[in-house]
């Protein structure tokens, strides 16, 4: 199966799990939302990881790719909030609702745009390729996040400008409301700005680095010599999210 056709495919299948949900209540709703998650996590993934570059690098399409890794990022962060909403909240309903309409608006502009430019500019042969590698990882994510899908860090520095005016803010939710690891990123979509920001963590092995997320004892910094100016340009409106 090609590429292309593997991801209407799944994007169909994944509307097919929103519907229940809207009418669902108590555990029948947390297993239908699981179910979801399940789904969605990996399909992003494996967009991300195969599809996008190869669309990038062969379609010229870098505004278009940047947009959905952008996409992508909300409809995570929506997902992670959906997953730590109790069903009984009164707000679940209203969070699986507003997930369910990025990852629409998400689809529609694939579908419109970058899936039938990849159909009529990459050889045929190229996009089966992708898709069996696509599906291989899809199915092997799915094993792996089945019954591990809670995030355990939250992104609260990054070196560009949105991430810096976000950054406030998004401190102030994880204090008040996450409480996850901190962590710092640097966008590496802009030269000047990799490096800027990093994760502090007692020790020095990548061991240690899992152990002091585990015990929320990581925090994320930004070197403030460093400046994102240059690229201020090019840079989209980012959100700060969730990571694993």
């Amino acid at each position: 199966m090609k590429a292309t056709e593997l991801l209407r495919n799944q994007h169909q299948q994944l509307e097919a799990l929103f519907e229940p949900i809207e009418g669902a209540e108590g555990k029948e709703s947390r297993a239908l939302v699981k179910e979801l998650a399940t789904a969605l996590v990996a399909h992003l993934l494996i967009e991300g990881e195969i599809f996008y570059p190869v669309a990038e690098e062969s379609l010229a399409a870098t505004t278009e790719v940047r947009r959905s890794y952008e996409e992508h990022a909300l409809v995570e962060f929506m997902l992670q909030k959906l997953l730590k909403t109790d069903p009984g909240d009164p707000g679940f309903h209203a969070r699986a609702s507003v997930l369910r309409e990025l990852f629409q608006r998400h689809v529609r502009e694939e579908e419109d745009d970058l899936l039938p430019r990849a159909d009529r500019e990459i050889d045929e042969g190229r996009l089966e390729e992708l898709g069996k590698q696509m599906e291989a990882r899809f199915k092997k994510i799915q094993g792996q996040h089945a019954d591990n899908l809670g995030f355990d860090g939250i992104e609260v520095a990054n070196g560009s400008i949105a991430g810096r005016v976000a950054e406030p803010r998004v401190r102030a939710l994880n204090r008040k409301t996450y409480q996850l690891a901190e962590t710092g990123g640097s966008d590496a979509h802009f030269l000047p700005v990799i490096g800027s920001a990093y994760t502090s963590y007692p020790g020095r092995t990548a061991a240690e680095l899992r152990r002091a997320i585990e015990d929320r004892t990581t925090r994320g910094k930004r070197d403030s010599s460093r400046t994102s100016r240059p690229c201020a340009s090019d840079q989209s409106s980012r959100s700060s999210i969730a990571t694993r």
